[in-house]
């Protein structure tokens, strides 16, 4: 082989060399961004469902404290998937629901003021505008979503019966998996 004394370019190994140390680098920088991102995702989660929790009880002493008409019905717990029992708790507002979901909580919890000033701290972009039909009328409310874009589950077990467990089904979108964020 000859060896050049005054080389102008680099040599093929050379450029191989750069860009695998560069493809290495880039693949680990992505890598610990995904999992930052990731982490930072978990903790909004477990914020909100801390600020929903604080936030339905706060409704629980508003409901029980004042005995506030609008909600003269309700007995605890509220399962917002339950058509017999969401049926008969809009009787008091004025006629019949249709097509409730896990969201409907959100609903209900913005007619108290203090209920409404707590969930204005929850993250903007976990709010998602809805709407539920009372008396044949569309009325828009704000439904929470978890930081993947999916609504949160509210559920009862027996031994919790005064409040819903809030679940977040996690990066991976199922529920019942090891990655679920809960408020148990």
């Amino acid at each position: 082989m000859k060896a050049y004394k005054n080389r102008k370019a680099f040599t093929i190994v050379e450029i191989l060399i750069v860009l695998t140390v560069i493809l290495v680098l880039a693949s680990m920088i992505i890598t610990v961004a995904t999992r930052v991102t990731s982490q930072a995702k978990e903790k909004l989660t477990e914020a909100t469902i801390g600020i929903l929790n604080s936030t339905i009880e706060q409704f629980r002493d508003f409901e029980y404290n004042y005995n506030n008409p609008t909600f003269a019905a309700w007995q605890f717990p509220v399962d917002c998937t339950d058509d017999t029992l969401i049926a008969d708790i809009v009787i008091e507002l004025g006629g019949a629901l249709n097509l409730p979901d896990p969201n409907l909580w959100c609903f209900f919890l913005s007619k108290v003021p203090d209920c409404k000033k707590t969930m204005a701290n929850i993250d903007d972009s976990l709010k998602v505008l809805r709407n539920i039909t009372i008396g044949g009328t569309p009325t828009p409310y704000i439904g929470i979503n978890d930081p993947w874009k999916r609504p949160l589950r509210y559920q009862y077990y027996p031994n919790s019966m005064s409040f819903p467990v809030i679940t977040s089904a996690g990066p991976d979108g199922q529920f019942a998996t090891r990655d679920d964020i809960t408020s148990q």
